[in-house]
């Protein structure tokens, strides 16, 4: 197995572009904030979907969320589903909602009383792996989608690029390899103040979402041949849309670069579904890690990885599942020789699926986003004004939405 997610640190300069919010008079918003009922507090990462149209997103950091639906079916019902949480459905009236707050109650475990599975937890997983080609899609599809990637040096951010995406899929029995990401519009913000003769780049961009999806690309290790790499412990089970999960966490017999992750997947008892995978690179071996993550760096440089985290989610629809959700975090630290202080950077990239839809082939005449490219440096090719019109995305949290203030307020 071999990871391909990487960074580099190169001399390079960014030209910001950005636009505002514009509202459209085909769609209707959604907006507001999801907490937990008995404590008020805000929950993050919670999955909301209108089942009539199939369009989603998710909550950010701070619970806050905003969803695009077309007025020609604009009446029917938003779900909100979380981990550990009961699944609530809210009607919508064909009416603009703004600023609502949505509360979800903790989900009690229900045991299945039918369906019976060993309580070897690596035996789960293995089932789980067989009934890949049931549990997922067998046909091609095209998904709509946000992504957003975030460059933080120290407490202050310095790059911020977004971008609407089309990812072309591939059925789950056939790999990556054929899966393509398309960028059909994007912006970027910089800031000049902040930036360093050598920056940080994050190879892939959006081509991450495809490459995230554990459950399809074999590099990873939801692979009969990698399970023996890793030991299993089976935790408290956790509701998940309404049903019952295992709660797996596993980590690496041995570290090594064919079993680096240690993590928690949650697997559904009815079906055996992967529904989400939480992994980290373990950093007993930062050597290790700075190979697999760093491709090029100045020679007097010296790098130190932190933490290196992952997150992919799937959600249930008519009967197969499909990637929904995907996030990655990488912290580490760069000195040069000779200097005392060291610098901390956060890159963050994230990708919501905000639609989906069966198609026939390829799409023709649209370059694919090469993981080879970097998407700061590709981002003013697909600039839009109007960037926000017609598109759900995932909203800035309250510390993103402060520093593209204080960006916008140095132009």
């Amino acid at each position: 197995m071999k990871t391909t997610i990487t960074l580099f640190l190169a001399f390079f300069f960014l030209l910001p572009l950005y636009a505002g919010e514009q509202e459209s008079p085909d769609y209707i918003v959604v907006n507001g904030v999801v907490k937990e009922q008995r404590t008020n507090k805000k929950l993050s990462y919670v999955n909301i979907r209108h089942l009539e149209q199939n369009v989603s997103t998710i909550t950010n950091d701070d619970g806050a969320f905003t969803i695009k639906i077309k007025k020609q079916g604009e009446k029917g019902n938003l779900e909100f589903t979380c981990l550990g949480y009961n699944k609530l459905i809210v009607p919508i009236q064909g009416k603009a909602i703004k600023d609502t707050t949505i509360y979800l109650t903790p989900g009690a475990i229900v045991l299945n009383s039918v369906t019976i599975y060993s309580d070897n937890p690596e035996t789960i997983v293995q089932q789980a792996i067989r009934k890949i080609r049931d549990n997922y899609n067998l046909d091609i599809a095209l998904f709509s989608g946000f992504y957003r990637e975030t460059i933080k040096k120290r407490s202050n951010y310095v790059n911020i690029a977004e971008a609407v995406i089309e990812i072309y899929k591939t059925p789950y029995t056939k790999g990556i390899n054929a899966d393509r990401v398309f960028v059909e519009k994007g912006r970027q913000l910089a800031d000049y103040s902040r930036l360093d003769t050598v920056l940080v780049k994050f190879e892939g961009g959006p081509w991450i979402s495809i490459q995230l999806d554990v459950v399809k690309n074999n590099d990873f290790f939801l692979t009969n041949k990698e399970v023996h790499l890793y030991r299993y412990t089976l935790e408290q089970s956790v509701m998940m849309d309404d049903r019952a999960h295992f709660t797996i966490s596993f980590a690496p017999v041995r570290v090594s670069h064919d079993s680096p992750f240690h993590g928690t997947m949650y697997i559904d008892q009815g079906n055996l579904t992967f529904s989400r995978v939480e992994f980290y690179l373990s950093m007993l071996d930062k050597s290790m890690v700075t190979d697999i993550i760093l491709k090029k760096k100045p020679a007097t440089m010296r790098f130190t990885p932190e933490e290196v985290s992952y997150l992919c989610v799937y959600k249930q629809h008519n009967g197969k599942s499909y990637l929904y959700y995907t996030r990655n975090e990488m912290q580490f630290k760069c000195d040069w020789k000779r200097r005392f202080f060291s610098t901390k950077y956060t890159i963050v990239s994230e990708a919501v699926i905000t639609g989906i839809k069966q198609v026939a082939e390829l799409p023709s005449g649209k370059p694919a986003f090469k993981k080879s490219q970097v998407y700061s440096d590709n981002v003013r090719n697909f600039y839009d004004e109007n960037f926000w019109q017609d598109y759900t995305i995932i909203d800035p949290s309250e510390s993103l939405e402060s520093a593209v203030k204080k960006l916008l307020k140095k132009r």
